[in-house]
């Protein structure tokens, strides 16, 4: 398979101060890729240089960030924004913040279509449900006339979820998508992402803290560590024989239940 999305050498600085440094990373057409770490080894960084969001302060210093081939390091942020919304997608940690508060989910949806999908509001507000049935929410015409607020943590996150294929991206990138839900919850989000994987075909790029969450869902694994991947290659293989030291902190931290005593 080729690569939908990939960088290369990519190196990252902030205020100056170099946070990535040298990374390289592929996704493959229709996979799922994770990469793990504790927060500040730059894997935010990462996602937000690849859409275009380093914001001011943030600059790619070298190396290439590419979409089905196509090199938009180059361009300018405006320009890179602009592709990349055609072809991307992003599923933030926290679900309250992909949607207004003052406005309903369906309004969002609808608005999302039209800018970037062309669709009718009527077609875009059926597409809608028609995503967020399909992501197991049962009466999507509610969630739909919903404010954010009035969700749970996880019915939050599925509409956002939904909201991220409301155009039919070709990568969805994911950050942090479980961290701020209950243990029961991260388990149903995880199993949608997995499901839109192999119900929509998009390529998912997750990052997370959590190296159990990935190694269930991803079927190649980067482990980061200061700015540098110190590890990779198929999930199963890196947790059932880790060559890093870093990488046997991240399994030996993941907790485990104790035998009844």
């Amino acid at each position: 398979m080729s690569a939908i999305f990939e960088i290369e050498n990519l190196r990252v600085a902030y205020n100056g101060d170099a946070v990535l440094h040298g990374v390289t990373v592929s996704l493959e057409q229709g996979s799922i890729v994770g990469i793990v770490g504790e927060s500040g080894c730059g894997k935010t960084t990462l996602l937000r240089a690849s859409l275009g969001m380093l914001g001011q302060a943030g600059q790619v210093c070298g190396g290439s960030i590419r979409f089905a081939g196509k090199d938009v390091s180059g361009m300018t942020q405006a320009e890179h924004l602009s592709y990349v919304s055609t072809v991307a997608s992003l599923v933030s940690q926290n679900p309250q913040r992909a949607f207004s508060p003052v406005r309903t989910l369906g309004s969002q949806f609808e608005e999302t279509a039209l800018l970037r999908g062309g669709l009718s509001k009527g077609a875009a507000r059926a597409r809608a449900a028609s995503l967020l049935g399909r992501l197991g929410l049962s009466d999507p015409e509610r969630v739909l006339d919903s404010y954010v607020f009035e969700l749970s943590g996880g019915m939050a996150q599925r509409a956002a979820i939904g909201l991220a294929l409301m155009n039919s991206p070709k990568v969805v990138f994911a950050d942090e998508p479980t961290s701020a839900l209950d243990v029961a919850v991260q388990a149903q989000v995880v199993e949608e992402l997995v499901s839109a994987n192999r119900e929509f075909g998009v390529s998912l790029l997750v990052v997370s803290h959590n190296i159990a969450v990935l190694a269930h869902m991803a079927q190649y694994l980067y482990v980061m560590k200061d700015g540098e991947v110190v590890e990779q290659g198929p999930s199963e293989q890196v947790v059932a024989r880790p060559q890093h030291p870093y990488t046997c902190q991240l399994i030996a931290a993941v907790p485990k239940l104790r035998g009844a005593r």
